[in-house]
């Protein structure tokens, strides 16, 4: 009887193990958003987007490439406030934002507003 609540008990408990692992990271979104993204979906019209990868640095750096380029072809500073990412002189402007639409351990999602206010929506990778 003993042995079989010790091996209820250890199942229970791998399961728990499993569930946690697939759930994620918890942090702010400032936290989460450190890392490389690479663009897989968008619904802007410029080509140049499609080959896109952006990363995001601790100490809050931005950087900008274009399929596999060691260049990048922006770079700016950023912060996050809640669901906004805020790029200081960035696509030539003096200030960008994109709200955070999702954003977890594998996936960003962000929308803009564009001059003529359409929006647009950009779906990332995460890559590293």
């Amino acid at each position: 009887m003993l042995a079989l609540r010790i091996v209820s008990s250890l199942a229970f408990m791998a399961i728990l193990v499993g569930v946690a692992s697939t759930q994620d990271k918890k942090g702010t979104n400032n936290e989460k958003l450190v890392g490389s993204w690479e663009l897989v979906k968008t619904t802007s019209s410029d080509g140049f987007l499609t080959k896109m990868k952006m990363e995001f640095t601790k100490d809050g750096k931005f950087r900008a490439f274009l399929d596999g380029d060691e260049k990048p072809i922006a770079e700016s500073t950023y912060e996050v406030k809640g669901d906004t990412i805020k790029w200081k002189k960035f696509k030539g402007a003096d200030n960008h934002e994109e709200k955070i639409k999702t954003l977890t351990d594998k996936q960003l999602v962000v929308v803009q507003k564009t001059p003529g206010d359409r929006t647009e929506t950009h779906e990332f990778k995460r890559v590293k």
